[in-house]
């Protein structure tokens, strides 16, 4: 019994060294940053185009897009392409395959009662949204800091919203690329008219970075344009062993409107998505399993980091000091639930996640 005792300390003080030995407010060199700028800068997009990263600041919102899924739009654009001549065999039409949501957790266990459901990616700011300044978290202005931000995602028409939690039906939607007749990730001539029927719903709403060329592959619709799965190299910079350390087991997350794929990198913090778009997709990366969360404060959402908008792979370090912080927490907590520890009680399970806390102080 005493040696199971000291076991468990032992477990303790090496769990909390993890965490905050590795997270000491050291300066991190100038030959460390140009190296982490150097793999960043690799997959962003077109100098100026991505806002640089305010620590500790509440992201601010702009002038929102036009939402080109939206029932109408689509049936318009679908229009346009018979008009022209550009038809599809597959026994479809434009109809309401989703609902864009917006849910309204009141406090923490709503929250966590939402996103039990891993089928949903949600997201803390409208999907919509352009940013005007990139902050690190985002928390609704008109909500008080005690109630968690609002929660907005696509569920499919058929979707039997959860009890009790307050939900506002934003918008009727219809995604071509999650209609199965289309079979979009399989290529071929219906592959083209999806990607023609996106192009012009894209044109109609003025989305203008999401149309793609089609002349080549679709002029004589017998190819379909290549496609590329998502991935790339999560580290996170570990000050005590003064090396990069492979984020293993966090969520990354690329969306394109309201269609995503998720990975979790291996030990070196690579990760590669099964599933693969044409179109720049919105990177993220989520501090969460289905067992555990990070957050910045009980009655806070999910620590996340906001991506670029890119065509190809998306390699990270996290660098700045809360980010770093977080990052250490999570691998702490990944060991702790799902690693080796030597025959060790794991955490209790309670019906919702267990929460780390990562404050930093």
């Amino acid at each position: 019994m005493q040696n199971k005792k000291n076991k468990l300390w032992l477990f303790a003080a090496f769990f909390f060294m993890l965490i905050f030995g590795s997270c000491q407010k050291q300066k991190i060199t100038e030959e460390e940053n140009n190296v982490s700028s150097s793999l960043n800068l690799a997959a962003r997009p077109s100098p100026g185009e991505e806002l640089p990263l305010q620590e500790g600041v509440n992201m601010e919102l702009g002038e929102p897009k036009q939402n080109p899924y939206t029932v109408e739009n689509m049936a318009a654009a679908w229009q346009d392409l018979v008009d022209r001549g550009i038809r599809t065999n597959a026994e479809t039409h434009v109809y309401t395959s989703h609902y864009y949501v917006k849910f309204k957790p009141r406090n923490s266990d709503e929250y966590e009662l939402l996103h039990r459901d891993s089928t949903l990616a949600f997201s803390d700011f409208p999907i919509e949204s352009t940013i005007t300044l990139n902050g690190d978290y985002y928390h609704d202005p008109s909500l008080p800091d005690s109630v968690p931000t609002y929660q907005y995602t696509a569920v499919k028409a058929d979707y039997r919203f959860p009890e009790g939690i307050e939900y506002e039906i934003l918008a009727e939607l219809y995604i071509p690329e999650a209609d199965e007749v289309f079979k979009y990730e399989n290529g071929g001539t219906e592959d083209c008219f999806v990607d023609n029927l996106l192009n012009q719903a894209y044109k109609q709403t003025k989305n203008d970075e999401d149309i793609i060329d089609l002349t080549e592959y679709c002029g004589q619709q017998v190819a379909a344009r290549p496609r590329y799965h998502p991935g790339g190299t999560i580290r996170v910079f570990d000050t005590r062993l003064q090396r990069y350390i492979g984020m293993e087991g966090v969520r990354v997350q690329a969306r394109r409107w309201f269609t995503y794929k998720n990975a979790r990198p291996d030990f070196d913090g690579k990760y590669r998505m099964s599933g693969t778009f044409k179109r720049p997709c919105n990177y993220s990366i989520w501090f969460a399993t289905s067992t555990f969360a990070v957050r910045h404060n009980l009655v806070n959402i999910t620590f996340w980091v906001n991506g670029p908008k890119i065509t190809g792979d998306w390699n990270y370090d996290l660098n700045n000091s809360y980010q770093r912080f977080a990052g250490h927490v999570f691998r702490g907590a990944y060991r702790y639930h799902a690693k080796d520890i030597g025959g060790l009680q794991r955490p209790w399970l309670w019906p919702a996640r267990q929460l780390y806390i990562a404050k930093d102080a």
